[in-house]
């Protein structure tokens, strides 16, 4: 693929909660994650962001300054007008890197790696940082409903052009596709329409379940079948965590081996589109797994809604 990964860094916010400990405030916890983190005050989404990014830019042995092209999403941001973004690269000192908000919500890192790549193999940009946050648990979930499934955190990305003898690789296979007709699965209304704070609202249609069951998994199917690729073709599942159970029946449906579904759900929860970098940093980091080579299949659904399939070789 056109794109390698030269560095990632996460940033987890200080409080790390069980599962009893929400089992102790009156939380259903039913096939809840062991941990998850929660977000302070303090721990805003331009801090973490930052921090993650920081750490990014460390393990790829870069300074900030080399830093070209910034693609950055924040699940529930600090500043509506201006994007959080321009201020994080202000915070990092990435004095010569442009800056752009793109948010297809828990697809956004899927989103990000395809754009970024584009402006890789045309060579307009070398080291591009992709910084994903989410930052809802203390500001948008009503805390008198469940929320025993999803926790706060940051994950940063560099992607730098990859060339080999012959010149650059081609771009990673990806579909994209909107459903619009599942637009209110997750609302967030604007308070500047209502004139009151807003919570996220979840909703509890069945057909939200039969899309997430049935439909979602289709264009992944598709991009395989595409690629001429299986199962035993692919190295490593990395899917947005709804859950394990929905984990396990994409893999399923892909005819991918459940022990090549790599996650970090009893650890994290669900972080919107910060899981899928979380699990990348897990997994070639602090527990090695993914290797020189191997071939990933992501794949995310997010609020819209909006699913993101890609092969990416690490």
């Amino acid at each position: 693929m056109s794109a390698k990964i030269s560095g990632i860094g996460v940033y987890r916010p200080k409080e790390k909660v069980t599962s009893q400990e929400l089992a102790a405030l009156g939380q259903n916890i039913t096939g809840a994650p062991d941990n998850r983190y929660f977000a302070s005050e303090s721990e805003t989404s331009v801090f973490m962001s930052v921090e993650s990014a920081k750490s990014a830019i460390a393990n790829a042995k870069l300074s900030p300054t080399e830093i070209d092209f910034v693609l950055f999403f924040s699940g529930i941001p600090d500043y509506e007008v201006p994007k959080d973004g321009n201020l994080v690269v202000k915070e990092l000192d990435a004095i010569n890197a442009n800056v752009w908000t793109l948010d297809t919500a828990c697809a956004s890192f899927i989103s990000q790696v395809r754009l970024a790549e584009q402006f890789l193999f045309t060579g307009q940009y070398k080291n591009i940082l992709l910084i994903n946050t989410m930052n809802w648990v203390n500001r948008a979930i009503n805390k008198e409903s469940g929320y025993s499934l999803i926790g706060d955190g940051s994950a940063s990305v560099i992607l730098t052009r990859k060339n080999n003898t012959s010149g650059i690789e081609p771009l990673s296979p990806v579909i994209e596709k909107t459903e619009p007709d599942y637009f209110d699965f997750l609302e967030l209304k604007s308070p500047f329409v209502t004139k009151q704070n807003e919570l996220i609202h979840f909703s509890h249609d069945p057909k939200h379940a039969k899309f997430f069951l049935k439909t979602a998994i289709i264009p992944a199917q598709k991009l395989l079948e595409k690629e001429k690729l299986t199962g035993d073709n692919v190295d490593w599942f990395i899917a947005h965590q709804t859950g394990i159970s929905m984990l396990e029946r994409w893999s399923k449906s892909l005819g991918i081996d459940s022990k090549k579904n790599l996650n970090t759900y009893h650890e994290t929860a669900n972080m919107s589109s910060v899981n899928i970098p979380y699990i990348l940093h897990k997994y070639i980091y602090e527990e090695p797994k993914i290797r020189t080579g191997d071939k990933m299949l992501l794949f995310a659904v997010g609020a819209g809604l909006h699913v993101a399939a890609m092969v990416f070789e690490y």
